[in-house]
């Protein structure tokens, strides 16, 4: 009997560990919603730490809008009936909304008594805003249920007490897609949920040593590709007690298939300072890697597809244009032809800019920074874009003094081309835009002024979000990628981009690049 209740707290140690170190919200409430229990997760997620939760309603995450969600959650649970994976909108402590994937199981007493609810909440924020959304899968963890199983214990209390925690716990793995795995330092690997078996497809048994899984046939590459050396794999580094938070991974399997992933881990330590548990949790991103090449591969193909009637319509439109002037032909029909020439170009920015994009979040794009003088670039722009309209009302205010900054030439012409571009689309031709700068400390800080008719205060932080455009009465046609590109220029080479405006009285946008 003592060797079972040491066995059980052992399991109860091991997956306690397990809820601390989970990255999503694991939150316990009584039969009234009252939180109970709130791990790290449910801070980082929601943003209340423990001592503010505990003891409050956990309608404090529900938004206003939503009066009777909890309550319906919670009739459903009481009557003993599980909530699996059940999106909806709740909110931070800033206020702010996130969308959750939202898991609620009944917890249930030795005398089959509903006593409290087990809420497991996943951030599925970034895939509402454009990322397919992953699909989660239930694995089912019966055999969790029996390695938990509390006998003999001194008090109904205790043994409810027991009870509770092991079925919140069981309910927690069953709702996780993500592999999780237990390594104990000195006995090998002691735990693997069945969402880590499905995607390592690695047999039962202490295998965690790379010389061993690599004579079967396993390996784990790099972001690169490259193999990871011995003593560098996630599961020995975690078990040295580093922590590992979202780093990719490709895990090759004997028959040669892979799966990518993303590995999160952590170490446990005992009073001395010695990791007693090392923690992995790893999802499995194949399905969306897959995805994102798809998309690559799409609009590289669009593009080309897109540019080779373009350069068929760019080409006629100039035969036609030099045709019509050796005929004499009448101003309005020059203005088409430049209208049709300017509309060619429009489409070919667009096709760069959504080209760029894919390019930056996938990575692929890299700078190729030199030391140069911004002013001096800045002036060859402008004398290149003389004929274009409107860009003759651009006046330049940079310091006599010579200013190097480290810089890719054609990404910082590229910052200029748009911020330049977005101040003359918005300000009266009558205007001008000036482009200024000055020296911070170590920084260049330039600036583009326009006298347009300003942003209005609920767009200004979405003014840098992909897609997004500030519409107004001067606005014109893009697809709303140009100050999105231009906050990623900014951002890889070390800089920061922001903007002050005022309705009515114009824009000023600002950034800042690193001196030379």
């Amino acid at each position: 009997m003592l060797a079972d209740d040491k066995r059980s707290e052992e399991e109860l140690y091991r997956l306690a560990a397990i809820v601390q170190h989970c990255e999503d919200a694991v939150i316990d409430l009584d039969t009234d919603g009252i939180v109970l229990h709130w791990n790290p997760g449910a801070e980082r997620l929601y943003g209340y730490t423990a001592e503010e939760a505990v003891g409050r309603c956990i309608s404090i995450v529900i938004p206003p809008d939503r009066p009777r969600e909890l309550w319906r959650i919670l009739v459903r649970v009481k009557r003993g009936r599980r909530l699996g994976h059940y999106e909806t909108v709740q909110r931070r402590k800033d206020g702010s909304h996130i969308d959750i994937d939202l898991s609620a199981s009944p917890i249930i007493n030795t005398g089959g008594v509903v006593i409290g609810v087990s809420w497991i909440a996943h951030d599925i924020t970034e895939r509402k805003r454009g990322w397919l959304e992953q699909e989660r899968l239930a694995e089912q963890m019966r055999t969790i249920n029996e390695q938990l199983a509390i006998a003999n214990l001194m008090n109904v209390r205790q043994a409810e007490e027991s009870q509770r925690l092991a079925n919140q716990l069981s309910a927690l793995l069953e709702n996780m897609a993500e592999g999780v795995t237990v390594l104990d330092p000195q006995r090998g690997i002691v735990f693997r949920n069945p969402a880590a078996k499905a995607i390592t497809g690695l047999p039962d048994g202490e295998l965690h040593s790379p010389v061993v899984l690599r004579s079967l046939g396993f390996d784990v590459l790099d972001e690169q590709g490259i193999p990871v050396p011995d003593g560098q794999w996630p599961i020995e580094r975690v078990s040295r007690g580093e922590r590992i938070s979202s780093e990719p991974y490709t895990f090759v399997r004997p028959d040669g298939t892979r799966r990518h992933i993303l590995m999160s881990g952590s170490a446990v330590t005992d009073a001395m300072g010695r990791v007693s548990l090392a923690i992995l949790i790893f999802p499995d991103i194949t399905a969306l890697r897959r995805l994102e090449e798809l998309r690559q591969e799409y609009l590289s193909l669009i593009s080309h597809d897109l540019r080779n009637p373009l350069a068929v319509i760019q080409g006629h439109a100039q035969v036609l244009k030099r045709s019509l002037r050796r005929l004499k032909g009448t101003e309005r029909e020059l203005e088409s032809l430049d209208a049709i020439t300017a509309s060619v170009d429009r489409i070919h920015a667009m096709i760069r800019d959504l080209l760029d994009s894919a390019r930056f979040e996938s990575g692929q794009l890299r700078l190729e920074t030199e030391p140069l003088c911004a002013k001096t670039l800045l002036a060859n722009l402008l004398e290149r874009q003389a004929a274009v309209p409107g860009w003759r009302r651009v006046v330049m205010d940079f310091p006599v003094t010579t200013l190097f900054v480290k810089a890719d030439p054609a990404r910082l012409e590229r910052i200029f081309i748009n911020l330049i571009s977005n101040g003359i689309k918005y300000s009266p031709p009558d205007t001008v835009v000036t482009v200024s700068a000055r020296r911070v400390d170590n920084e260049l800080v330039v600036s583009v002024t326009d006298q347009g008719q300003g942003i209005s205060p609920d767009k200004l932080p979405n003014i840098f979000d992909r897609f997004f455009r500030a519409k107004g009465p001067s606005s014109a046609g893009g697809m709303g990628l140009g100050l999105y590109i231009t906050w990623l220029l900014v951002e890889a080479h070390g800089g920061r981009i922001w903007v002050e405006s005022e309705l009515g009285k114009g824009s000023t946008f600002y950034f800042t690049l690193p001196l030379a």
